[in-house]
């Protein structure tokens, strides 16, 4: 291993980074270092891939099912949610089909989002293999490839339930793009979030229990259009960045297209979120290693 204050040459760091002979530590010019880790992903994204797509597989070894218990879980969700709208909720028979939709997206997406934020909390508070196998860049993005995976045996169900309970409609391809740019802002949240949980442990249990939090304030099981159209009561939607999210993906399942303004304010967390975490990212990487 290199030491931190050894100036390493661009030509070398580049050929350290990609054959992961050295984990790159330069003191004199950590932005530089910082940026061929992270660059370093374009010419290892199919390794980035297979580990992410094995981390599933190793969860659910010796599982008959495998994956595809996410596939059950929500299979009997939307069941056990039918069964207690029409018992107890009393929902209008108009609004019902409509409505289990919605909260079929909702939930699905809801646990897509809580997910990447909890691992991405805690991703560098145990022990990392550093060095000779993987670097810092490419554990957040393993997690996201992950968590994708996941995901992806759930979006059968969802397209299921909308074609079923909305119907066909051409809006309903805008979820793949919506889910990108999701991952677009979530990935650097985790980023910020598992270098400050590293450093301050108390912080991944927090993060965990805020979600839960979040998960009530935000439209999962309610309806954004509930909320009245005046101000401050708008206010309590439009400053939840969970609410952008959830719309970015789950509006084109109800057949709708998402406004201009849910694309711009969405690409504006991720690009404010990437700033912030590749400041932070850069400052503290060198010390993951001893407080890890």
């Amino acid at each position: 291993m290199s030491s931190p204050d050894l100036k390493v040459s661009k030509r070398e760091r580049r050929k350290a980074v990609a054959g992961r002979e050295i984990f790159i530590s330069d003191a004199r010019r950590p932005g530089a270092a910082t940026w061929a880790d992270i660059l370093s992903i374009r010419h290892r994204w199919r390794t980035v891939f297979s580990d992410g797509v094995e981390d599933v597989t190793t969860r659910y070894r010796r599982s008959v099912l495998g994956p595809f218990w996410n596939l059950v879980s929500t299979v009997v969700f939307v069941l056990g949610f039918m069964a207690l709208g029409k018992l107890l909720l009393n929902i209008p028979a108009a609004e019902f089909r409509e409505y289990v939709a919605y909260v079929t997206g909702g939930v699905v997406l809801w646990s897509f989002i809580f997910s990447i934020l909890v691992e991405g909390a805690n991703m560098y508070t145990t022990p990392v293999t550093t060095g000779f196998q993987l670097s810092f860049a490419e554990i957040p993005f393993r997690i996201l490839v992950r968590n994708y995976v996941m995901l992806a045996f759930n979006l059968a169900t969802l397209f299921l339930v909308a074609l079923l309970f909305i119907g066909p409609n051409i809006s309903m391809f805008m979820v793949i793009p919506g889910l990108v740019l999701m991952g677009f802002v979530l990935l650097p949240a985790g980023i910020v979030l598992g270098i400050m949980a590293a450093r301050m442990r108390d912080l991944g249990p927090a993060v965990s229990n805020l979600m839960q939090f979040g998960f009530y304030l935000s439209p999962v099981f309610w309806r954004a259009r509930d909320i009245p159209e005046t101000y401050p009561e708008r206010l309590f939607l439009e400053l939840n960045p969970f609410y952008y999210m959830l719309t970015l993906a789950r509006d084109p399942l109800m057949g709708n297209i998402p406004s201009a303004k849910i694309y711009i304010v969405s690409a504006a967390l991720g690009i404010v979120a990437w700033i912030i975490a590749i400041i932070v990212f850069a400052k503290y990487r060198r010390k993951l290693t001893y407080w890890s």
